[in-house]
């Protein structure tokens, strides 16, 4: 089997998504080959030349907006033409996000749904982590990402047999109230490393 990686993050290193790709092809039977792409760094013909090599496509990105990272869809953009004559190739999709609920990812799984449609693509399952930001606070299957293991364990066996399921939720095993706290603490602290007062990070401008 094929399979092509493609980080959905902005960031050149360091990212949530790379190390969920990273810690989900660690599980993957070894026989398999990988091309590993980066969505902001490399070129869409490149990425085509990898994902018409593949059985399965695995796109890993932060929720940004409730949405897709624009760089993202550009490259979707620019790859749907390029893939509409190929056949047989299956989506899976990662998406992280910062809200502990994974049910704030559902409407960006549902676009990566729409571009399956448009490109002739298979759609094969979703996994939607909440509380991205706690994903690389300890290794995939241990502590807090103990449920995420678990869902990386379900998605492993699906992207072998090319099955198509339902999208998986996961939250960590940590408290909602600890988690938040957590997260009010560290939006406090960069507001001050930029020169920002508490009840700055408070105002709500006027838009209009």
């Amino acid at each position: 089997m094929n399979i092509t990686y493609i980080t959905g993050s902005p960031k050149k290193k360091g990212s949530t998504s790379r190390f969920l790709l990273e810690a989900l092809d660690q599980k993957i039977a070894a026989e398999h080959q990988a091309f590993w792409a980066d969505s902001a760094f490399d070129s869409p013909d490149s990425i085509y030349d990898f994902m018409r090599q593949s059985d399965a496509v695995v796109i890993a990105f932060p929720l940004y907006v409730d949405s897709i990272p624009s760089h993202l869809i550009r490259l979707m953009e620019q790859l749907e033409p390029m893939l509409k004559d190929q056949r047989g190739i299956t989506l899976y999709v990662i998406v992280n996000c910062g809200f502990y609920e994974a049910e704030q990812n559902h409407i960006a799984i549902d676009m990566m749904k729409c571009w399956c449609k448009q490109t002739g693509l298979i759609w094969g399952q979703a996994v939607a982590v909440g509380a991205g930001g706690m994903a690389q606070a300890a290794p995939v299957g241990t502590g807090p990402s103990t449920n995420l293991g678990k869902a990386f364990d379900k998605l492993v066996l699906n992207i072998e047999k090319l099955d198509s399921r339902e999208t998986l939720d996961i939250t960590p095993n940590f408290p909602r109230f600890l988690y938040k706290t957590m997260a009010q603490i560290g939006w406090n602290t960069e507001g001050k490393k930029n020169g920002l007062r508490r009840k700055d990070l408070k105002i709500r401008r006027d838009l209009q």
